[in-house]
């Protein structure tokens, strides 16, 4: 019988995944356009600082130094301020130079008083001191600007870098929002895990006491507590929800492609499950319970020894080819991630590789594909060429 969805569940679903939808983007949004400064040209620099009694040297023309833009440090027979504005054209001498200073500002005789790193598609980083001597340093892109000053000018140097629009504030409107699409997302599975309860075993309050949740659901779903204990290892514990959310379909005797969908997108197919007249029946999958061996006749006693130790060694295959696809997917994202960083399209190619590399090693697509004999017999060599390529760019690509 095909189940009915529930009006109230749509509507749940709807509002609840529009809301978070929203609230997730416009937290981004915001925390990705944060008022990052400008870079200071270096000609309104030096006006700025002779306004302020200070001339300027330029070591990159006197010294024809590589790597520099310009290298502005102020003259300190004029000026009681030390400062330096550089700005670079080679990325390894900018991060040798930063660091450098950022080094020299963390040491530990210095008393660190401020930190801001902000790295979305614009690099910006702040550090300053207190004490006998005030530092404070601004990377801002692929310029620096410094000042080591005696602790009396601590409020000039302020005041200076806030005129040239030099200095950072956090705006921490984003993360609230994002914080808040987390809670829409909490609500969601609490919501849903009190429906499913209350199909299974009629006690929906279970879904209000954390971990006991997950696993009593594990224990109704998978048929072991023990499963639970996968969410604590890294990338086991995706490979642990794909499978809860797989064979939470096949116990509620869904098809595989709902399946498939509430695998990928729970946040969206969970709370429909949880809502539609659908019944829970005992999962009848290749997962081993201890209620099984309670059952087993004593005559068929040594047959049923030899089944479940070949089903426990399945159950381990599968785990682990969904341990290895949660991890090839993570790769990927965290590729494509730098791509977006460092905007380079060898980034993309080998995200879409890592991608591809997932989708193989999914069990889900390896067993509905083996049918298809085009995809059995050139499956070797797509991962050949893939490797090949793969190889190729890991070592042109910088890390």
């Amino acid at each position: 019988m095909n189940s009915k969805i529930s009006k109230f569940g749509l509507f749940f679903t709807i509002i609840c995944n529009v809301s978070f939808t929203l609230c997730f983007i416009i937290g981004v949004i915001i925390t990705m356009k944060f008022d990052c400064p400008n870079i200071i040209d270096p000609n309104e620099f030096t006006i700025y600082m002779k306004n302020n009694g200070c001339n300027l040297i330029d070591l990159a023309k006197q010294q024809e130094l590589s790597g520099f833009e310009t290298y502005l440090i102020t003259d300190t027979k004029s000026c009681p301020y030390q400062f330096t504005y550089a700005i670079f054209n080679d990325n390894n001498r900018f991060n040798k130079f930063f660091l450098q200073i950022r080094d020299d500002i963390l040491n530990k005789n210095n008393n660190v008083t401020g930190s801001t790193t902000v790295s979305m598609f614009s690099k910006y980083s702040e550090y300053s001191t207190s004490g006998d001597y005030y530092k404070v340093v601004t990377q801002n892109n692929n310029s620096i600007l410094y000042a080591s000053v005696d602790k009396k000018y601590k409020t000039d140097t302020l005041k200076m870098f806030q005129e040239l629009n030099y200095n950072y504030e956090v705006d921490a409107t984003g993360e609230k929002f994002i914080f808040v699409a987390l809670l829409i997302i909490l609500l969601i599975f609490i919501v849903s895990i009190w429906k499913l309860e209350k199909k299974i075993r009629n006690k929906g309050w279970i879904a209000l006491i954390p971990f006991y949740n997950i696993g009593c659901l594990t224990k109704d779903i998978l048929g072991s507590y023990w499963y639970a204990l996968l969410l604590v290892i890294p990338i086991g514990n995706v490979a642990f929800l794909y499978l809860l959310y797989y064979y939470m379909g096949q116990a509620f005797k869904k098809s595989d492609t709902y399946c498939m969908l509430l695998m990928f997108f729970p946040h969206i197919v969970c709370p429909l499950l949880a809502f539609d007249n659908s019944i829970y029946s005992k999962p009848e999958t290749k997962l081993i319970t201890r209620n099984l061996k309670k059952n087993i006749k004593k005559n068929k006693m040594v047959e049923t020894k030899i089944k479940e130790k070949s089903t426990r060694w399945n159950l381990i295959y599968i785990t682990i080819k969904w341990i290895l696809t949660a991890f090839l997917l993570f790769l990927s994202s965290i590729i494509l991630l730098t791509f977006f960083f460092e905007n380079l399209i060898g980034y993309l190619i080998l995200s879409i590789i890592f991608l591809i590399y997932g989708l193989l090693a999914c069990p889900m697509i390896t067993s509905s594909t083996k049918k298809y004999v085009k995809y059995t017999k050139f499956k070797l060599l797509i991962v050949i060429v893939l490797i090949i390529i793969n190889v190729i760019l890991l070592g042109i690509l910088p890390f």
